[in-house]
């Protein structure tokens, strides 16, 4: 997710209860100024191309609205707050959505209700399983560490790098403000599963977050604006994902990126219906819409994700084929993984590192 995780821009950091509140009035605020056919959207900023929505808008006369989160909690409380009603098409992670469809919140599909899917290669379709007759996958990526080549004098190729820097990083280091992707990279840094289920290894996690703690500047999602601390040289070194990473570089050639050598996290996100939907045909004709060939390859080109749409290549250059940001190498994708769900004890313990080390609560 990927629990893909994702294209973060800057955003009013409003309180979440205000938020929720808000969230909840969005209905009626929808309903008085218009009354046009709304189809709503719960996606990442940014996270598609616009002129896929257009087109749509267009072709059935009905306006879609987004409705952004910033991360993976905030969506989470989102759905919670009204029981996962007021949406009709969702953006999600394999490992949310396989939660969400135990809390049955996503609806079933049907190949002839979305025939595009059958343009979705095989092995991305089964990357979870549960989800293959719920969700369509939307993009992948990878987990990595992007960087300024003009400030770091040593090679960038290991977890290592991020998590046990060199002394003039101090202070220059921004981690991902997400439970699962932080631990998930120091388990890999280990030699350990990102899903590992053995307690003793999170004794190594804690000691190696609590070593890195000092160097970083900031837990957050890496802003890809003109703003974004990569650009202005406020951090040198980030947990970041591959296509935000490419957003960058096209404003500074100076951005890099790794897949780090002991593998990373693979991480692929869906499209979903939601069960409470009151649009259920035009979510679907949505969602089919998305993954036509040709947008499917405008969503990729934008965003730099990869498309699991076999029949998009086509509509891509060889340049964005060949990227191995965009695309890695097998090598790679051989020692990398999806998240798996996990027992509770396991992400009690996970938490209360991260909620220690990162937020110092204990």
């Amino acid at each position: 997710m990927r629990k893909k995780p994702v294209m973060i821009k800057q955003m009013l950091k409003l309180n979440q209860f205000v938020y929720i509140f808000l969230f909840l009035l969005l209905p009626a605020i929808l309903f008085a100024s218009s009354q046009k056919t709304k189809l709503i959207f719960l996606n990442w900023p940014g996270y598609i191309h616009p002129d896929v929505i257009s087109s749509f808008e267009k072709q059935f006369d009905i306006d879609v609205h987004e409705v952004f989160y910033e991360t993976d909690e905030l969506k989470e409380e989102i759905l919670l707050a009204n029981d996962a009603k007021g949406f009709d098409v969702m953006v999600g992670s394999g490992i949310t959505m396989v939660q969400y469809l135990k809390r049955r919140w996503i609806d079933p599909i049907k190949p002839q209700d979305i025939p595009n899917i059958s343009k979705i290669k095989q092995k991305f379709q089964n990357f979870h399983p549960a989800l293959k007759n719920y969700a369509v996958p939307y993009l992948w990526g990878t987990l990595g560490i992007g960087y300024r080549k003009d400030k770091i004098i040593h090679s960038v190729t290991s977890w290592g790098d991020l998590f046990k820097p060199r002394s003039y990083l101090r202070g220059k280091i921004l981690m991902i403000n997400d439970s699962k992707d932080t631990i998930g990279a120091a388990l890999k840094l280990g030699g350990h599963s990102f899903n590992s289920k053995e307690l003793t290894h999170y004794n190594e996690v804690f000691h190696i977050l609590q070593y890195q703690k000092s160097y970083v500047k900031d837990y957050s999602y890496v802003d890809i604006s003109e703003k974004s601390q990569l650009l202005t040289g406020e951090i040198w070194m980030a947990m970041m994902y591959n296509g935000d990473a490419l957003a960058l570089k096209q404003k500074n050639s100076n951005i890099a990126f790794c897949n780090p050598k002991e593998g990373t996290n693979l991480w692929v996100d869906y499209l979903a219906v939601m069960a409470a939907s009151k649009h259920k045909k035009l979510a679907r004709a949505f969602i089919n819409h998305i993954q036509s060939p040709k947008n499917a390859a405008l969503i990729s080109m934008k965003l730099k994700y990869a498309t699991p749409n076999d029949a998009a290549e086509v509509h891509m250059p060889k340049s964005h084929l060949e990227n191995t940001i965009i695309f890695p190498s097998e090598e790679i994708l051989e020692k990398s993984e999806v998240f798996c769900p996990l027992p509770p004890n396991i992400i009690k313990k996970r938490n209360n590192i991260f909620m220690s080390v990162i937020h110092g609560k204990h």
